[in-house]
């Protein structure tokens, strides 16, 4: 299992995933609609698995100001990026 990812790969996969958010440009709609649909609590624990751009962190962050948010993602360069 690998737990580091090099900066190259970390860019290649980066840039794909940008690619594929400007295919599909509802997708930052579609994370907005998802939180507006789970009735989260400013005290909740919330555990988000791939934080990737940390889109959805920042949203969960403010919907949330008094729980606890765990984020995971599988490239630890993303989440020092989002802290």
């Amino acid at each position: 299992m690998q737990t580091n990812v090099d900066e190259t790969r970390f860019d290649v996969i980066a840039k794909s995933y940008e690619y594929a958010i400007s295919s599909y440009p509802d997708a930052r709609q579609d994370g907005v609609w998802l939180l507006d649909n789970l009735a989260i609590q400013e005290t909740d624990k919330i555990l988000e698995i791939s934080a990737g751009t940390g889109f959805l962190t920042e949203q969960l962050v403010r919907r949330n100001p008094k729980g606890i948010l765990y984020s995971q993602d599988i490239a630890p360069k993303t989440l020092e990026l989002n802290k």
